[in-house]
């Protein structure tokens, strides 16, 4: 019996292993995102560096505690991304095609 709650236990181990790093990657891919939307709204050619670091440190500290005014925050955030979304695939749509060359159009 205790061989197999020891086995119970090391398995359960490599699950949280696994879980783990699935949490680091979507945390990275969450810290790209904010580097973009910094980079893509041109945060740092019109707000001091340490400014944007208290503004989120604020917001931290709001959404703590609950405050009403993240709501609003919120939907501002999500129609940004939105209309980026809609940004990107237009973009995508529009572009060219690229012809595959296969044998037959070497000839």
């Amino acid at each position: 019996m205790t061989t197999m709650h020891i086995k119970q236990l090391e398995v359960l181990k490599e699950k949280r292993k696994a879980l783990q790093t699935q949490e680091d990657e979507i945390r990275h891919k969450l810290t790209l995102e904010i580097s973009n939307f910094l980079i893509d709204t041109q945060a740092f050619d019109h707000i001091e560096f340490d400014i944007i670091m208290g503004g989120i440190l604020d917001v931290i500290e709001k959404a703590k505690q609950g405050d009403k005014s993240t709501e609003a925050w919120k939907l501002s955030g999500e129609k940004f991304r939105q209309g980026k979304k809609k940004r990107n695939s237009q973009k995508n749509t529009s572009a060219p095609k690229k012809i595959k060359k296969g044998k037959d159009h070497d000839k």
